[in-house]
């Protein structure tokens, strides 16, 4: 990491509220974290025989955790509460299956799960060494700063659309289709925020290469993600069926109240 001169010469340009936005996104994420069970799960399949583990592949049991977590990190965003109920579900819709698998393999990184002998053996015998190959490839090219990888999750929740399976027909003639420009203002917010935080991290040279590289990974893991949901159909419909129950399970409990970035 290159040696920061941004404070001597008192370049950066992050206000106090861009710091609070910046801790408030941090927070929410950290606070949401599935980390701790992604790593139960492991701990407790680590001790049982082959004969006793069930037929559902290891991944798809942490997927449910780290969709559960991506669900509740969007909903504590105030740009999202002040959303309409169909507009918060439109967006669900659009961007929760995208946003997960990356936030799944900043998991996999961050909990060092990926690099478990039980993970690697149930992945390779669910998917293949191939898919297993994958994984660990998407998770060397993220980015190392972890604070980018959140940023960015939250760029892509406000997407007009990140999905990397089949669009709803429901989805056809919703409102923020129509009127996909009202997500602007939340991008933007989000986008300066990264590209400051950036700057101040790395200097302008290497932030300009490295939010490209950013945009290019995630694209890259998507585009994976996507080929092997549609080549491995039992992960592809079991992934399916959770975004439709959480789906569910959130917008039904419209009148719950959602603490703003997580805060209790």
């Amino acid at each position: 990491m290159p040696i920061l001169d941004l404070l001597n010469h008192n370049r950066s340009r992050l206000t106090s509220s861009h710091w609070t936005l910046l801790s408030n996104i941090v927070h929410a994420y950290d606070n949401f974290s599935s980390i701790s069970e992604a790593c139960s799960i492991i701990e407790k399949l680590s001790k049982l025989s082959i004969s006793q583990l069930s037929d559902t592949p290891m991944t798809i049991r942490i997927s449910g955790y780290v969709l559960a977590s991506m669900i509740s990190f969007v909903r504590s965003i105030p740009d999202f509460q002040i959303l309409t109920i169909a507009e918060q579900r439109s967006l669900l819709e659009r961007n929760l299956q995208g946003c997960t698998a990356l936030n799944f393999i900043l998991l996999l990184r961050d909990s060092n799960c990926i690099d478990s002998s039980t993970f690697i053996t149930n992945t390779t015998s669910a998917y293949g060494f191939e898919a297993l190959s994958r994984l660990k490839r998407l998770k060397h090219q993220l980015d190392s700063d972890p604070t980018l990888v959140k940023l960015i999750l939250v760029i892509f929740a406000f997407s007009s659309s990140c999905s990397i399976l089949n669009m709803p027909e429901s989805m056809q003639n919703d409102t923020l289709l129509l009127g996909a420009f009202r997500l602007l203002g939340s991008q933007n917010v989000y986008v300066e925020l990264l590209w400051k935080y950036m700057v101040y991290r790395y200097g302008y040279q290497e932030t300009i290469i490295r939010f490209a590289n950013l945009i290019k990974q995630v694209l890259d893991l998507m585009d994976h993600i996507t080929k092997s949901c549609l080549r491995v159909k039992t992960h592809y419909f079991q992934l399916e069926d959770f975004v439709d129950k959480n789906n569910r399970s959130c917008t039904s409990s419209s009148n719950e109240h959602v603490p703003v970035w997580g805060n209790t």
